[in-house]
């Protein structure tokens, strides 16, 4: 059996300001690693990886990755008997079915499977597609490896659990979710042997990585230490894919894993994507000692953000002493009653303003996540939300992020919003909707649509025009493309200004 596993290009409408960047799947590499360790032949296409440098407008959308036909040429070669796509996010939904109907026009023999956050939540709309077999929802590696198992052996895969796929009458049907992994220690390291990795280092060096603007230009990868979140935040998703079941690997686990992909790969620079990387402080503060002990000589960062609500004196300066170079935390409101009752998120703010200071004190740089534009929001939460923001650099936040809510399918926010017709469900469209499109989809009772764009460019104006860090990073970028630096500071300028 010969399994190939695919990473679509991305795309976006091609009237919206937002660069297309390179991650690694590691979605894909952990399915490629538990399948390589039962003896399966597996490959990784990457085509956002591998063509990061082209771009082009497909039917209104600005495309990044490799061509359909370089694309379809990689399938033929390979010949693989399985093709799996993944799709984390909605919005590379569309690129995901068209390179599933490349695969079958190949070959229709070809047994097509998707898998990822979309699939998860929503396995009708891509079943709805004939040329799609089957879709795995939740945690993949050994959905898939019992997939596998059962078409090589020619047993029926209708009774593995986790499996979404359509009957002989065209019905389709959700077996129910598998177990969570408890033990993610079981899991082999990810499959980074099969990745493009330099290709990944040379998009470092040209910033056209997440977060690219940290550590430009090191060799990078990413780490996910936990998996599960035991919160109950209105308008994440997260719980949907991974459950609220919190899980996390041995401290001696993921040190190993860094020790290894430093060792292979010439690694300088992580990101820990983890969603509660900080849960347990005495697990976080272990994995940081281990990392001294090693003296691994590396640098990380917490892009998702961390509970600010467990950090210490302690854990900060282990952090900080373990190669950390920056962390973000996520108040999201800066009104407590918003927090607690529309949001739900259980966070005290003034736990937040505590965190951020002891970042300060012990010179971790620290940014911070916010969220406006919830239809139970008033124009004055908004504005206490900004003031909040306001503090938060006063005491040391270098930088405050601020998005307008999102009701991603399937979420409390999403249920809440349709059934109070905040949002018109027949004209939801979620293969278009992304966190950076900076515009409400919703209705609110308390705010116009134009009066809530005003108000993110207000909150743009807590930040300081440029930051030192960018300053630094856009000299850099300049010489290497500076076509794509002035894109840049055109649109980041426009937004502070008008």
């Amino acid at each position: 059996m010969k399994i190939l596993l695919i990473n679509p290009p991305n795309s976006v409408d091609q009237k919206i300001n937002f660069v297309v960047n390179v991650f690694q799947p590691l979605g894909l590499a952990y399915i490629a690693a538990v399948l390589e360790k039962n003896s399966y032949r597996v490959k990784i296409l990457d085509s956002l990886a591998e063509g990061f440098d082209q771009e082009r407008i497909i039917d209104g959308r600005r495309m990044v990755g490799l061509s359909y036909s370089a694309i379809k040429k990689s399938i033929k070669k390979f010949k693989p008997d399985i093709v799996g796509v993944s799709v984390p996010f909605s919005f590379q939904s569309q690129e995901a079915h068209r390179i599933i109907d490349l695969t079958k026009r190949v070959d229709s023999k070809i047994i097509t499977v998707v898998g990822g956050t979309h699939p998860t939540i929503q396995p009708e709309e891509m079943l709805e597609n004939k040329n799609v077999d089957y879709a795995i929802r939740g945690e993949g590696e050994y959905v898939m490896l019992n997939l596998v198992r059962a078409i090589e052996k020619g047993r029926s895969a209708r009774s593995i659990k986790g499996l979404s796929f359509r009957d002989n009458k065209g019905k389709i049907i959700n077996n129910l979710r598998d177990e969570p992994i408890k033990n993610l220690d079981e899991l082999p390291f990810p499959a980074r042997h099969l990745l493009p990795m330099g290709k990944y280092f040379e998009a470092a060096k040209k910033a056209r990585v997440v977060d690219g603007l940290i550590a430009f230009g090191k060799n990078r990868t990413s780490i996910v230490t936990s998996r599960g979140c035991p919160f109950g935040c209105t308008f994440c998703s997260v719980n949907l894919t991974m459950t609220r079941l919190w899980r996390g690997r041995s401290p001696e686990n993921v040190v190993s894993e860094i020790k290894d992909f430093i060792d292979r790969f010439g690694i300088q620079y992580f990101d820990i994507l983890d969603d509660n990387f900080t849960l347990f402080p005495e697990r976080t503060k272990k994995i940081c000692r281990l990392m001294i002990k090693e003296d691994l000589k590396i640098s990380w960062t917490t892009p998702n953000g961390v509970r600010a609500d467990k950090l210490d004196k302690e854990m900060v300066i282990l952090m900080k002493k373990a190669g950390c170079i920056g962390i973000k935390v996520a108040p999201e409101s800066g009104n407590q009653e918003v927090l607690d009752k529309v949001i739900k998120k259980s966070l005290d703010l003034k736990k937040v303003k505590k965190a951020v200071a002891l970042c300060k004190k012990q010179q971790l740089p620290v940014e911070a996540f916010f969220v406006i534009g919830f239809p139970e929001e008033t124009e004055r939460n908004i504005r206490q939300t900004i003031s909040f923001a306001k503090q938060l650099r006063r005491l040391g936040c270098e930088y405050c992020y601020f998005f307008i809510a999102t009701p991603y399918y399937g979420t409390e926010m999403y249920q809440s919003a349709v059934s109070k017709g905040y949002l018109d469900e027949s004209d939801y469209r979620q293969n278009e909707i992304f966190t950076a499109m900076n515009r409400s989809i919703m209705k609110s009772p308390n705010f116009s649509a134009e009066r809530l764009g005003e108000l993110l460019r207000i909150a743009a104006r807590v930040n300081p025009p440029v930051t030192k860090r960018r300053i630094l990073a856009g000299v850099r970028l300049l010489c290497l493309d500076p076509l794509r630096v002035f894109r840049f500071y055109l649109g980041y300028f426009k937004n502070f200004f008008t």
